[in-house]
C-alpha cells in the first residue's frame, strides 16, 4: 500500500496524467495501422494542423520507430498515474481518461517496457 498521496504529488500526478500528449500521439499512431492506412502519412498530416503538436508528432514518430529510448520511463509515469488515481478516488472524483490507460501501462511495464520511455505503449494492446 502506497499510503496518502501528497496533495503536492497528487497534483503533479493529475498534472502529468490528464491529457498526456504521448497518449494521444500513441492513439494517432496506432489506430491508422489497423484501418489499412500508413501511420507515418498520419503523421505527416497531422503534423500540419493545429492537433499535431510537436511534442506528440516527435512521440508518434518514435513510436513508429520502435525507439523507446527513455525521456520519461513508463515506470515513472505509471507511479504518477497510480499516485492520481489515488488521490482521485480518496476524493470522490473519477478520473476516466487515467482509469483507461492504467491497464494498457501496466501490461506494457510488465511485458519488459517499465524503464523504456513512456512511448513503449504502442508497442502494446
Amino acid at each position: 500500500m502506497l499510503g496518502q498521496p501528497r496533495p503536492s504529488r497528487a497534483a503533479r500526478g493529475a498534472r502529468d496524467v490528464f491529457g498526456r500528449p504521448r497518449d494521444v500521439a500513441a492513439v494517432r499512431a496506432a489506430h491508422p495501422g489497423r484501418l489499412g492506412l500508413d501511420p507515418a502519412a498520419i503523421v505527416d498530416l497531422l503534423e500540419s494542423t493545429p492537433l499535431g503538436s510537436p511534442y506528440a508528432t516527435q512521440k508518434a514518430r518514435s513510436m513508429l520507430a520502435g525507439d523507446f529510448t527513455p525521456a520519461f520511463a513508463l515506470k515513472h509515469a505509471l507511479k504518477d498515474a497510480d499516485l492520481a488515481a489515488q488521490a482521485a478516488r480518496a476524493s470522490g472524483t473519477e478520473l476516466t481518461l487515467t482509469d483507461a490507460l492504467l491497464p494498457r501501462w501496466r501490461r506494457a511495464a510488465a511485458s519488459g517496457h517499465a524503464d523504456d520511455d513512456l512511448a513503449a505503449i504502442y508497442a502494446t494492446t
